[in-house]
């Protein structure tokens, strides 16, 4: 299992980092939104995590973006 996780803040990417690394799970840790898409268009994941208050794209136009393409069909949970 690979998950993506979108966190832009930096108290919650520190415990994210260190409760993945505990949980030994495949991650990839971004900043916001637009990266978000970036990365999914470089690797398939089988999981999302994104915080809904994310600068720039916000987590309700990244998961509309994520449900146009061709990786729609991806389980995204919103915190």
């Amino acid at each position: 299992m690979s998950i993506l996780i979108a966190e832009d803040n930096t108290m919650n990417q520190q415990l994210i980092r260190h409760l993945m690394k505990h949980w030994q799970l495949d991650y990839t840790l971004v900043n916001n939104g637009a990266e978000a898409v970036a990365a999914l268009k470089e690797k398939e994941y089988s999981l999302v995590l994104m915080d809904i208050q994310l600068p720039g794209k916000d987590g309700f136009e990244l998961l509309r973006e994520i449900r146009r393409s061709p990786f729609g069909t991806l389980r995204v949970i919103a915190l």
